[in-house]
């Protein structure tokens, strides 16, 4: 086969081209006017292969608009059960439990408030149901857990008041009191008819919130209802879990008491009670290794070896004594030292860390001291929880006592415990890492 006849055959299979049209041909491609697709294969003599459909501007963006915004069933499932929860809970639709704490209607297949997480029940006092509030298609059934049959738990009963404890506790869990070596009560002892109904959840039933643990937050039958409860304040501010103080005292723990705090390593094993005494509420501190604070609302009178914290910081507080305050210019064989001109020295702020040691030292010379982030006589600007100007410490000369001001700061100054503190209404305290709240339940004593 000859290169002319190579160089037809593969002419011939070359799809022609607008180009080798003979009023074209010879001309640059840029030169060559466009065609209708019709007109040229009349000038060719050919025919089309297919007719091909004229596609609209903004077509392909339509289609790319549709294949984005689709969804998948389960997606669409789940956004109309959301949907539904939300609308049920704030136009009360189905059937609602409204929130005793901030009025929110909440769906009735919810156990806890949406708004504020407070449990929610029937109101206090009304044995009856609640009715729906209207007649709609109830939500998506959940089937039901199967209880779980656990082994008899052995437990003691208190000769003080009749509560049942963990047979390796050495306190009532409901007053505190030591118990006493009676023989532990098993869940096969205890005597029960035919028809009678389950007891409720006994002392070991665990609720925990943000790291703290109580034993329990029900009433005992034949006690009072609680004066007084303990709520824990999240890091963002909101408030949790609560604990009513339906014992006196009420100890608080990592191993020991009736509110625990196992995961806390900063919390001693029976660290600080609470006891209350004609309605009012009074905290002590055990003997713990950290100590307990609670949040200053006014001025505070500070004395030696007084804990403070603010932020992050702990600083322990100390007078400087009379040797200290007479010191004079040094000399070294013979020669005055040359340094920083000399200030007077009237108190001294320690930084305590996590070490155990001591890592600087602040002297407190003028009659305010000022310590914030960014601004002030003592400046900690790595600490975010610190404001800007947090706190002063000031100096009355007359009689050369200190007093502690919180200056409006946003997480506020607190002091350690000395002895025994009352507590009022909305009080702070601090314990290890938990932050709690004391709330009285009809507006106790206040500050």
């Amino acid at each position: 086969m000859g290169r002319e006849h190579r160089r037809a055959r593969r002419s011939a299979r070359r799809r022609p081209r607008v180009s080798d049209h003979p009023v074209h041909r010879g001309r640059l491609r840029s030169d060559v006017p466009s065609l209708p697709a019709a007109a040229l294969h009349r000038q060719r003599g050919s025919a089309p292969r297919g007719r091909v459909p004229r596609l609209r501007l903004g077509a392909f963006r339509r289609v790319r608009g549709r294949a984005r915004g689709a969804r998948s069933p389960a997606s669409l499932v789940n956004r109309a059960r959301r949907t539904f929860l939300t609308e049920a809970g704030t136009k009360g639709l189905g059937a609602t439990l409204r929130c005793q704490r901030c009025g929110r209607d909440n769906p009735i297949a919810l156990r806890f408030c949406q708004d504020c997480g407070q449990r929610l029940g029937p109101p206090a006092g009304s044995s009856a149901p609640l009715e729906p509030a209207r007649s709609v298609p109830a939500a998506i059934p959940r089937p039901e857990p199967k209880p779980e049959t656990a082994a008899p738990k052995a437990s003691t009963r208190c000769a003080e008041c009749g509560a049942e404890s963990p047979a390796t506790a050495r306190f009532c869990v409901a007053c505190g009191r030591p118990l006493s070596a009676a023989p532990p009560l098993t869940a096969e002892a205890v005597p029960r008819s035919a028809g009678a109904t389950p007891p409720p959840p006994a002392a070991g039933a665990v609720t925990a919130f943000a790291g703290a643990r109580s034993e329990s937050s029900e009433v005992p039958l034949g006690r009072s209802a609680p004066v007084a409860r303990l709520v824990v304040i999240a890091q963002d501010g909101t408030p949790g879990r609560e604990y009513p103080l339906t014992s006196d005292p009420t100890d608080i723990g990592r191993e020991e008491g009736a509110i625990l705090l196992p995961g806390d390593p900063y919390v001693s094993p029976r660290h600080a009670r609470i006891s209350l005494r004609d309605g009012r509420v009074f905290l002590r501190d055990l003997g713990s290794v950290n100590g307990v604070y609670v949040r200053i609302r006014a001025a505070e009178r500070l004395e030696h070896a007084d804990l403070v914290l603010m932020g992050l910081e702990v600083l322990r507080f100390e007078v400087v004594t009379d040797a200290e305050k007479g010191l004079g210019p040094a000399i070294e064989n013979g020669t005055r030292v040359f340094g920083s001109p000399a200030l007077p020295r009237y108190a001294r702020l320690l930084q305590r860390t996590v070490e155990g040691v001591t890592r600087d030292v602040f002297y407190l010379s003028r009659d305010e001291s000022v310590v914030g982030r960014e601004s002030g006589d003592i400046v900690f600007t790595h600490d975010p929880f610190m404001s800007r100007r947090h706190a002063v410490f000031a100096r009355d000369p007359s009689n050369n006592t200190f007093w502690l001001h919180d200056l409006g700061s946003s997480n506020g100054t607190y002091l350690a415990v000395r002895g025994e503190r009352e507590l009022f209404q909305g009080d702070h305290l601090r314990v290890g890492q938990h932050l709690f709240r004391l709330d009285f339940e009809t507006g106790g004593p206040r500050s």
